[in-house]
């Protein structure tokens, strides 16, 4: 029995033409290679095209019968993109039939019951899970990083344990974060949401405020911002100094 290989999640999206996740598209942009030249282009499009189904395909043949024919395939072809889109980006390929049916009958269950749209309830079913408020609050990276977070009982909601990824969460509901993991997700937080840092060399290297520094027990942050506050205190008051001096 041959084993199953792991693909990456950049060669899933070749299928779709389109990158879902802002890290595989940086991650897309920094190939070098000549064959991702072309497909550059298809990954990050000007514009996107949404496919009317009210025009029928443009046809070689004047036949009405053949122009309704490929006017159905070439429906059933974005309709399929676009729904094999959805499962990537909040299942990430784990989403099945039944279970996108089962979301289409709660969303429009809810919207029998409130003012939203069908799709709009739909999406409030899936923003208000665990795993996308993470995502969304960025201690993790994407919904797969959400995912693993959630499995190693990193998270507590209303002071249980779960490792429920779909649990809805509530306005009343409170979510804490494992003492013993505190350190490691703050230090990931403050990485990737600070937007202090400049560039060093041609390669353009970032250099951030807050640095993380790994050992063998436990994760430390170290706070350098005193030094940078500082260094940007003396170049003003260089500058007044200057100033003064011309006039």
């Amino acid at each position: 029995m041959a084993i199953k290989r792991y693909t990456p999640k950049y060669k899933k999206l070749s299928r779709f033409r389109q990158a879902l996740w802002f890290e595989d598209a940086l991650k897309i942009r920094g190939f070098r290679k000549q064959k991702w030249e072309d497909a550059k282009k298809s990954y990050f499009p000007r514009r996107y095209k949404f496919f009317d189904q009210d025009k029928s395909a443009y046809t070689g043949s004047k036949d009405f019968e053949d122009e309704r024919l490929i006017r159905l395939k070439k429906v059933y072809k974005f309709l399929l993109i676009d729904k094999q889109r959805f499962q990537r980006y909040y299942g990430s390929g784990r989403y099945r039939y039944y279970q996108v049916k089962a979301l289409a009958r709660k969303s429009f269950k809810l919207a029998k019951n409130t003012e939203a749209t069908p799709v709009k309830s739909a999406m409030i079913l899936l923003e208000n899970r665990l795993q996308n408020l993470l995502y969304h609050l960025r201690f993790a990276q994407s919904l797969m990083d959400a995912r693993r977070l959630i499995k190693s009982n990193s998270f507590k909601v209303s002071g249980e344990l779960t490792q429920n990824c779909s649990y809805l969460i509530k306005q009343s509901d409170i979510v804490s974060l494992d003492p013993m993991r505190l350190p490691d997700i703050v230090a990931r937080y403050l990485l990737h949401t600070n937007t202090l840092y400049y560039f060093l060399g041609k390669k353009r290297r970032r250099k951030l405020i807050f640095r993380k520094k790994l050992t063998f027990s436990h994760s430390v942050i170290l706070n350098n911002s005193s030094q940078f506050y500082d260094s940007i205190r003396v170049q003003i008051e260089d500058l007044k100094e200057s100033r003064q001096l011309k006039i």
